[in-house]
């Protein structure tokens, strides 16, 4: 009952496309796929779902919103694929996890990711779901998490970079508020006003 993320791997040499949302459940569940050739070349086959890493506790892999999904992709030429969900009882904390683009590989030909558990980021809380993404076209990083803050319509925004979080900060300017999650592509923001008129606006990171 949430919209779903979607994310092409950098490095996937045969256009892969990682789907994740929040599941029956609430589980955090993600899909592989594939396109197809010849004549099948518009459509897309897809591995079964999977709960990431659903050998956990459900405090760590359930959500009530959409999660979302982002990669950074290192000097070494190797991917990071970020997914980050707000997390159920948990008082509000975004949590995330992570899995490897391989330069030479991509994901692997398996049905699985690997994910590791990264825990919560630091100082963040929603409620509603968060948006992420590469703040450079080439995927160079650092990443930007942006999202609703827990009291209030203020968003507020925080970096990873060379594997440490920035706190937060406040979306400023005119119009920096919402009531839902907001979308992210690169360093451009979309949001949409809490106010009856439901006027979309963009806001530009200038990180």
């Amino acid at each position: 009952d949430t919209g779903p993320a979607v994310l092409f791997p950098l490095n996937a040499p045969n256009a892969r496309v990682i789907v994740a949302w929040r599941g029956p459940g609430h589980h955090v569940r993600y899909e592989l796929g594939t396109p197809g050739t010849g004549k099948n070349a518009r459509l897309f086959s897809f591995t079964s779902s999977a709960w990431i890493s659903g050998n956990t506790s459900l405090s760590k892999t359930t959500t009530s919103t959409t999660p979302a999904l982002a990669e950074v992709i290192g000097s070494n030429g190797n991917g990071t694929i970020y997914v980050f969900w707000k997390a159920d009882h948990s008082g509000e904390a975004i949590s995330y996890a992570s899995t490897t683009d391989s330069k030479t590989t991509g994901l692997g030909g398996g049905k699985y990711l690997p994910w590791t558990l990264r825990g919560g980021v630091p100082h963040a809380s929603s409620t509603s779901g968060p948006a992420a993404s590469d703040t450079s076209v080439h995927g160079a990083g650092p990443l930007l998490l942006v999202y609703k803050g827990p009291r209030g319509e203020n968003i507020r925004w925080q970096t990873l970079s060379g594997g440490v979080w920035s706190g937060y900060s406040f979306v400023n300017g005119h119009d920096n508020k919402t009531t839902i999650s907001p979308a992210l592509l690169n360093k451009t923001m979309a949001t949409v006003s809490p106010t009856s008129s439901g006027a979309i606006f963009l806001h530009g990171f200038l990180g």
